[in-house]
């Protein structure tokens, strides 16, 4: 818990960086442990530029970028003088650094020994099992970047459960049992994004350390603890150009995936082939999602979105063959994103699994602030929360 706050102040100033699919968000907040809820003191979110063509990987990163640097010096001029105007002491001592796909991966892996025998729980054999998931963890790694002029970087390892005979303990060294399994959690970041973020630091954050986290274990550690009797459940985010799956099991994150389709790559493909406005089809999309377009133009949405509709029915069925997949949707995304997309990801899960779904959308109900908010944003106010809370979701005292 130290890594936020000292004896010397119970207050402390951070910038957040949130690097998601389509877009750069840079926040500054203000986090009292003394208080339940963080201070969002300035935020601004810089889309990343996207062609009509798709991009490769160096002219994704290459946007990617000038959107970051967009987004810094809009934190060195509005961002500081909110900071000051706030209060003239006050100093940014901390960078939280948060990524979504398709640039962060994280990958979980459940690894168990069993034995006949009772056997006593050590250090060494917590380690081995360690070793173990991260082995499986770079042998997936290696696969999901095949072909890509990527260099990883692992930004975090975390063990965020561990059972002896299926009973879920938070100190297991010195404990007794005939079985052992442990959860086990790393992500992965570009190098690239990494030097592009201390570029920025050393430019503008000189005298701050930095941490980087992947946006969905920091949700998954938000919402474990907002939503403590949901046990089971898959997180959907509908960000721009990606839609990323966490799935849950006995309040573990233990499968996360994502498909390269989100909401404004849909709305892109459906403003070309319509010859529409962005805008236009935006208000089109709300207004099928409520029924309100005439038959024949609610047809044509339902036509227009096959590709969107394709690409997350694989997923789903992929989700679905290996068990995945939970009845509880979790739904995060930003706020101008309509309906349409969420209601369509769970027409498809419902179809396929032949279940009925219970939807929970992150919303004002959940975080109040977002009600208060000039600007609301779901993922400032999941990440600020994280920063506010430091849950580290590696916090098992594994190592000691």
């Amino acid at each position: 818990m130290s890594w936020f706050h000292s004896k010397e102040s119970s207050t402390i100033y951070g910038t957040i960086i949130d690097i998601q699919s389509g877009s750069i968000g840079i926040l500054i907040v203000e986090s009292n442990h003394t208080k339940t809820l963080p201070k969002i003191l300035y935020s601004e979110r810089v889309p990343i530029r996207f062609t009509e063509k798709e991009p490769s990987q160096k002219q994704s990163l290459r946007h990617m970028r000038e959107a970051l640097f967009s987004a810094s010096l809009l934190l060195s001029r509005e961002g500081l003088r909110a900071l000051t105007q706030h209060n003239k002491k006050a100093r940014i001592r901390k960078i939280l650094i948060s990524c979504a796909t398709p640039w962060a991966y994280t990958v979980a892996k459940t690894v168990a020994f069993s034995g006949d025998n009772e056997i006593r729980v050590t250090r060494t054999l917590i380690d081995d099992l360690i070793a173990s998931a991260e082995e499986e963890i770079e042998s997936q790694t290696n696969e999901l970047v095949r072909g890509d002029d990527l260099s990883l970087s692992i930004i975090e390892r975390a063990t965020i459960d561990v059972r002896i005979n299926d009973y879920a303990v938070q100190n297991p060294i010195g404990l007794k049992g005939t079985s052992l399994a442990l959860s086990h959690i790393t992500g992965l970041l570009p190098v690239q994004i990494l030097e592009a973020v201390y570029e920025v630091q050393s430019k503008i954050l000189q005298d701050t350390t930095a941490r980087a986290h992947t946006l969905m274990l920091m949700t998954f550690c938000v919402l474990r603890d907002l939503l403590p009797k949901t046990s089971t459940a898959t997180i959907v985010h509908i960000t721009e150009e990606t839609t990323e799956f966490g799935v849950i099991e006995n309040n573990t994150l233990v499968a996360c995936d994502y498909v390269p389709y989100g909401s404004s790559t849909c709305i892109r493909e459906l403003a070309l082939e319509t010859q529409k406005t962005q805008a236009d089809i935006l208000a089109r999309l709300q207004a099928f999602s409520e029924n309100k377009l005439s038959q024949k133009n609610q047809s044509d949405i339902e036509s227009h979105m096959k590709k969107y509709s394709d690409a997350i029915s694989d997923m789903i069925k992929k989700l679905s063959r290996n068990g995945k997949l939970s009845k509880t949707l979790i739904f995060t995304s930003h706020t101008h994103i309509p309906d349409a997309f969420k209601n369509e990801l769970t027409r498809i899960v419902e179809e396929i699994t032949n279940n009925t779904t219970t939807l929970l959308s992150v919303d004002g109900t959940l975080f109040p602030e977002l009600l208060e908010s000039s600007k609301p944003d779901v993922y400032f106010s999941i990440i600020s929360r994280f920063f506010h809370k430091l849950h580290g979701c590696g916090e098992m005292n594994v190592h000691k």
